[in-house]
């Protein structure tokens, strides 16, 4: 039979204070990787926007060249206006929406020789910052 002799082995175990400078280190390091990403989502979505509105802006455009007016709404793009004859759809109804799925708001302006389409950000309410932060685009 063979004797071990435990005092001679060096075992060392993290002590309390080392793991939890280690958890610390950790959660700074994904709190800044996370505000990285989730800012990167926020002008990703208002870039989205932006391009829609400019898509929106094209089609508007083709509505005014074919029947010599500005639409009365932006539901007019896609399903035109009344007292239209033979209407042809100039855009798609997915183009309505921003990048959260609420619609667009769409005013005429100058006696309907121009107009604004916004699109209230993140929260869909007027006024904020950063994805709250409320976008829009003038035409003609």
């Amino acid at each position: 039979m063979k004797i071990r002799n435990y005092k001679n082995r060096s075992e060392r175990g993290l002590t309390l204070i080392e793991i939890m400078v280690v958890l610390i280190i950790l959660s700074l390091i994904m709190g800044f990787i996370g505000s990285k990403l989730f800012g990167a989502a926020d002008r990703a979505k208002r870039d989205i926007n932006r391009l829609r509105m400019q898509d929106l802006k094209s089609s508007i455009s083709e509505y005014q060249l074919r029947y010599n007016s500005l639409p009365p709404t932006l539901d007019a793009l896609v399903n035109g206006a009344e007292g239209i004859v033979g209407f042809q759809r100039v855009a798609n109804p997915e183009q309505l929406a921003d990048a959260w799925g609420r619609p667009f708001v769409f005013a005429l302006e100058n006696g309907n020789r121009s107009y604004k389409i916004t699109t209230l950000g993140a929260d869909g309410i007027e006024g904020g910052t950063d994805a709250n932060f409320d976008d829009s685009i003038t035409g003609p």
